[in-house]
């Protein structure tokens, strides 16, 4: 069994250097996933994913997710701190049974957003088109986690719209 350990924020390669200069912390990209997938023992058929992310950017969680759920491996994840955004859609690439979480660890759904300063002239054409962006990606987020949790969209989105941190028996409840 090979272990993978997801304890950075998610990123694109591009975004590796400015976030270590931001954080001090260089950040987990998809990449970064290749590279780990490559290293394994093409007859070991595991893989346990140790989760401690706060999430990150959105093409790079589904990527992530999808390269996991595609390697033909059995996927084990376990949240063993924080596991907020779109570290909770990698958690999911791993089947109900075996998802798990530390007593202790906490988790966080929220629905997709633009990080402050986003730059340049915003006219209500541009608004509009962020505002459909969003929208789209919060839909695409809703639907994974619907068909990951067996959970409506209405028990999700409301969890979703708290934008707060819940522990191990709220995760369980919500399909976690």
């Amino acid at each position: 069994m090979a272990r993978l350990y997801i304890n950075k924020e998610i990123v694109a390669d591009k975004e590796k250097y400015l976030n270590w200069y931001l954080t001090g912390d260089d950040g987990m990209s998809f990449s970064d996933i290749q590279y780990f997938m490559d290293w394994m023992d093409p007859n070991d058929d595991k893989i346990e994913v140790e989760i401690h992310s706060c999430g990150g950017d959105c093409v790079e969680g589904y990527a992530i997710y999808d390269a996991l759920r595609a390697s033909g491996k059995e996927i084990s994840c376990k949240v063993v701190g924080k596991c907020a955004s779109m570290a909770t859609v990698v958690l999911l690439a791993a089947p109900l049974e075996r998802r798990t979480m530390y007593e202790h660890a906490q988790m966080l759904i929220h629905a997709p957003y633009f990080p402050d300063g986003i730059g340049g002239s915003l006219t209500v054409s541009k608004l509009q088109a962020l505002a459909a962006e969003l929208t789209k990606e919060k839909t695409k987020m809703v639907n994974l986690y619907v068909e990951r949790t067996g959970k409506t969209v209405e028990e999700l989105e409301a969890q979703m719209a708290t934008d707060a941190w819940f522990d191990v028996n709220k995760a369980i409840e919500l399909g976690f």
